[in-house]
């Protein structure tokens, strides 16, 4: 039985509930529960929080799981991305008050910056930096006198308009969400065999994963059968030529 973690909430939610369903998978989340299993396909969902999964997955946990790249990235996490998928595309800004006299990215970095992903933005600036971190809404901190500036995820920029705030430079980071698993958990004894969706299969003892999309699910797909192999390229069933 492969256990797989999920987002139980936020952006990513409904998608990935979309994407399973429009796969074959049973892995709506139970109202009063946190786990879903699967029989059919040999799959036990857990529904946790985003920014957790790759601390679940990381550490051999669970095997698998959904989430965005930055959350991986921000808990510093050795899961191994084995496929994107195609939503939850996202970019981290940085953003000043409108009056501030700062115009670039490199104007910050001496500078008290709020953020909920602090490894993210010494990893772009490459030298530790003075932080106020914060699990949410980031916007505000500088309102209240606790930060200079901030750097968070941005959707429409809407949010920060409405706290006077603008958008310094490029974005720090982009994300979307993936397929992740332990890297310690390439061999695996079960392989459930779903009549769609993603797959684990042995191939020279190691791991790799598929994934159709249903032609009902609105996500795109590149072919009927794509695979991932253990160095990121991507194969097609009919030629395996690298996509």
């Amino acid at each position: 039985m492969i256990k797989v973690a999920l987002p139980n909430k936020g952006m990513l939610f409904e998608p990935t509930q979309e994407l399973l369903k429009a796969c074959g998978y049973k892995a709506s989340k139970p109202y009063k529960t946190l786990t879903q299993l699967d029989t059919k396909n040999g799959i036990e969902f857990f529904f946790l929080r985003p920014s957790d999964i790759p601390m679940y997955v990381g550490r051999g946990i669970i095997d698998a799981g959904i989430t965005g790249i930055d959350f991986n990235a921000e808990a510093k996490s050795p899961a191994v991305k084995v496929l994107d998928l195609p939503f939850g595309a996202s970019k981290m800004c940085a953003a000043v008050p409108n009056d501030s006299p700062v115009q670039s990215l490199d104007e910050l970095k001496d500078k008290t910056i709020a953020t909920s992903f602090p490894n993210i933005v010494e990893g772009f600036y490459k030298k530790s930096m003075d932080f106020v971190v914060l699990e949410g809404a980031v916007e505000i901190s500088v309102s209240l006198g606790v930060a200079d500036a901030i750097v968070d995820v941005v959707e429409t920029g809407t949010t920060l308009k409405q706290a006077g705030l603008r958008i310094v430079g490029d974005p720090l980071f982009r994300s979307n969400a993936a397929l992740f698993c332990n890297p310690q958990k390439t061999e695996l004894s079960y392989m459930p065999n779903p009549t769609s969706g993603w797959r684990y299969g042995s191939t020279r003892r190691k791991l790799y994963g598929y994934i159709q999309l249903s032609s009902e699910s609105r996500f795109p797909s590149p072919s009927p059968h794509t695979y991932i192999g253990r160095d990121g390229s991507c194969f097609r069933k009919d030629n395996r030529n690298a996509l």
